[in-house]
């Protein structure tokens, strides 16, 4: 059958606005207010969140874009309240507003890539309010199930899976609240939901959920400790049922899906998967905390971190609900579906398909593009607002199997829908990848999953509507983040740092007027101008290190901390054609350093067990030993350690894509030597020696330029943002760069005692020897 489409419709791109520090080498970047320049589009108002995020908080019938959260933009699929049109459903249904606010940064100072906000109700409009505003109480008839009578037109499903939005979705992080009655025992309780958590996996108590030993329990294990707990006052707590978890999630985060704010050592050290309660006769599921995917496990297996929950309410915790959807399926030949639960209407038919009972054609897969596409142009049920799905759109219509094997718990709901097993596309984000993978979720098994966007997957349609989320790819991105200082960014001939004699004898300081520090002036164990005296002491990282640095009483002081790893590469010039990178008023100023080397506090550690070193190369290792210098804030202009950073990128929208970078008059391709097509999905980096990749990006002839070359050491790293580095792996933003994998900014420009190169990642600089074969990018100065 020939599937209508509306005229193609080139929209133009909206340029999120967003602030940028500009700082000039060597010098101190003045404090900036957040909110500056931002004007959310003349349609709100800029606030800030936390103290120092800026956000919007837009007017009635506007949304915070999902990006940033930096612009108001008009809520999609705001009209409504009009009859049912010929073959269609009712397209007035009223929806809560659904706006997500931006999460908080999580563990181990990592930052987000910015919520997939929701959309408002068909009905409604949305109006984002305050970005800390109180979620209220769900009462729609998803949250509590639907008691009303079956009659032509409708069905209802007496086992549909209970359902509740993931935090990205509605109500961000502070839809829960923790709180304590009970010492020791905390609780997390879901504003949205009414439901009630415990706060530390089971075993574990505490406020920060540091006492105890994890409780491993396997299916049937679980659900007699959660009946047999007595929790922060209560004794009726239960195993959670379907997949209740999902309200817990964050899914525009990673390393955790859940947030460490909420449920602290939730996945730390060895709670990488939470058992969830999808369940067929000998498996269960669960889910991995580091990347939010789901899979199958045996019942007898046993988990490492499991929680339990209970009701607030009198609705109870239960793990299904009996839903309604109003429908003319198995009546016309392009027939829709309205579930009366969320207000979502849904193309009944997989693409490819159609028919009353969409039996004639076959389901057709499509790569990601051509799924936003395929939604986008459709017209059908004489409706022509259709949009791909979100993750928790799709997760709202699943219904319970009977019947079925093992991997296949849920279907769509029967008498609504065609009875198919596919994987279907969403628009979901893979969260630190760009748009390059994305979340589908496979019918076929009920799993959600990461894939890649040229894979094939089927596609059903919804009209906008309750966590909507419409993917547009962005020219400008903006987000906090750390930046990698070099001591290439100091100035004057003493680069900020002079060592004077404190007020203790032996006990010499370091002054740093570029970051607003002062430094001991040795490592433990050893004092003296030179650091000649005593016994120098190899001593422990991570949790350690920043226990002896906060007891430190040295120089008179009593306030220092471990330095972090942005700290201590300030003092390191990956310029250097030597193999030593300490500069020498660094040098002066640190005596022991080129020795000894230094750690940092240990929190870009994934664990923070233990430490990262530098040593006199400039090469960041992991270690558990090190020397321990401490650091004090001192001084009135401190250097920012995370700035709002802004740039443009052409990635998603050119095949020959660029991300300029103005505060540092760079422009990068945007793609890895190799790679080309939107998104860089074309080709294969090149992995060449030195001199093959220095001429390759001389010769370079990309985006309209032919002034390319490899970029310094220095330009290389500046990449990179230091917070993400390294636990996640994902050292940069990848909605400017869309590579993935290994570090792609390796050759550099910078050579070292002449038949060596200072190669960059997303750790540091090293040497590597110019006959041996490595990544790169090419950049140039901006016009």
């Amino acid at each position: 059958m020939l599937i209508l489409t509306k005229p193609q419709h080139f929209w133009m791109s909206l340029a999120v606005l967003g602030l940028s520090l500009s700082a000039c080498p060597r010098e101190i970047p003045p404090p900036v207010n957040p909110c500056e320049e931002v004007v959310c589009s003349n349609h709100g108002t800029c606030i800030l969140q936390g103290g120092d995020t800026a956000t919007c908080a837009c007017d009635e019938g506007y949304v915070a874009d999902s990006i940033n959260g930096l612009s108001c933009l008009v809520v999609e699929g705001g009209g409504g309240g009009g009859g049912r049109d010929a073959g269609g459903t009712d397209a007035g249904s009223q929806g809560p507003d659904g706006g997500a606010s931006q999460p908080d940064a999580g563990a181990g100072g990592d930052d987000v890539d910015g919520g997939q906000g929701g959309g408002s109700g068909g009905g409604g409009s949305a109006d984002a309010g305050p970005i800390d505003a109180p979620v209220q109480p769900c009462d729609l008839p998803y949250c509590g199930g639907d008691d009303r009578a079956e009659q032509d037109g409708i069905v209802c499903v007496e086992e549909h899976y209970s359902f509740h939005p993931s935090l990205n979705a509605q109500g961000g992080h502070t839809r829960m609240i923790r709180s304590s009655t009970v010492g020791g025992e905390p609780v997390v309780t879901d504003q949205l939901s009414e439901l009630m958590w415990t706060g530390c996996a089971l075993g574990l108590s505490g406020e920060r959920c540091a006492n105890g030993s994890r409780i491993r329990v396997n299916y049937e294990g679980h659900e007699t400790a959660c009946e047999e707990l007595q929790w922060g006052g209560f004794d009726d707590w239960v195993r959670p049922a379907g997949h209740l978890q999902n309200a817990l999630l964050d899914r525009s985060d990673r390393n955790p899906v859940i947030p460490n704010s909420l449920f602290p050592n939730l996945a730390n050290p060895n709670g990488a998967y939470l058992p969830m309660g999808l369940t067929t006769a000998s498996n269960s599921q669960r889910i991995n905390l580091s990347t939010g995917e789901t899979s199958w496990i045996s019942k007898a297996t046993l988990m490492d971190a499991a929680l339990c929950v209970r009701s607030t309410n009198d609705r109870g915790a239960d793990g299904t609900h009996r839903r309604c959807f109003q429908t003319n399926y198995e009546s016309t030949a392009e027939p829709t579906s309205e579930d009366l639960g969320t207000g979502l209407i849904w193309q009944s038919c997989l693409a490819g398909t159609a028919g009353t009972s969409c039996q004639n054609g076959s389901p057709e897969a499509m790569t990601h593009r051509q799924a936003v596409a395929y939604c986008d142009d459709l017209v059908w049920g004489n409706h022509d607002d259709w949009t791909l799905p979100s993750l928790d759109q799709i997760l709202s219509l699943r219904s319970v199997r009977s019947g079925g094997g093992n991997n296949r718990a849920s279907r769509l709901p029967e008498g609504a829908f065609a009875e198919v097993y596919a994987n279907l596309w969403t628009s979901s984000t893979v969260p630190r990848e760009g748009y390059n993978n994305f979340i589908q979720f496979a019918q076929e098994q009920d799993l959600t999953l990461s894939t890649s966007e040229t894979q094939s997957r089927n596609v059903l349609c919804v009209r906008p509507g309750i966590w909507s989320y419409r993917l547009q790819y962005p020219e400008r991105v903006c987000r906090e983040m750390s930046p990698i200082y070099t001591a290439q960014d100091r100035r004057g001939d003493a680069l900020q740092v002079v060592r004077i004699p404190s007020d203790s004898p032996g006990e010499h300081i370091i002054e740093d007027s570029y970051l607003g520090l002062q430094w001991t002036g040795c490592p433990e164990g050893l004092s003296g101008n030179e650091c000649q005296n005593g016994a120098f002491v190899n001593a422990p990282g991570g949790n350690d290190f920043r226990q002896y640095c906060e007891r430190l009483s040295y120089g008179t002081q009593d306030d220092w901390r471990a330095p972090t790893l942005v700290e201590i590469r300030t003092l390191f010039d990956y310029e250097s054609q030597t193999q030593d990178t300490i500069p020498d008023a660094v040098d002066a100023a640190f005596p022991a350093l080129s020795e000894r080397g230094i750690m940092d506090d240990g929190q870009q550690f994934f664990s923070g067990t233990a430490s990262y070193r530098i040593g006199e190369n400039g090469v960041v290792t992991n270690l558990n030993n090190g020397a321990r210098y401490c650091v004090r804030d001192h001084g009135d202009n401190p250097l920012p350690r995370r700035i709002n950073q802004c740039v443009e990128t052409t990635a998603w929208t050119q095949t020959e894509g660029t991300v300029s970078m103005p505060t540092r008059g760079l422009q990068y391709a945007a793609c890895a030597h190799g790679t080309n097509g939107r998104g860089c999905t074309n080709g294969t980096a090149s992995q060449v020696n030195w001199q093959t990749a220095n001429q390759n990006c001389q010769d370079l002839q990309w985006a309209g330029h032919a002034d390319w070359r490899l970029p310094t050491a220095t330009e290389a790293l500046h990449v990179y943002d230091a917070s993400r580095f390294p636990h996640s792996y994902f050292p940069m933003d990848h909605r400017a760069f869309p590579i993935r994998g290994a570090a792609p900014a390796d050759w550099t420009s910078t050579i070292v005692e002449e038949d060596r190169n200072r190669r960059a990642n997303g750790q540091s600089s090293y040497r590597s020897g110019l006959q041996n074969t490595a990544r790169f990018l090419c950049v140039r100065d901006l016009d």
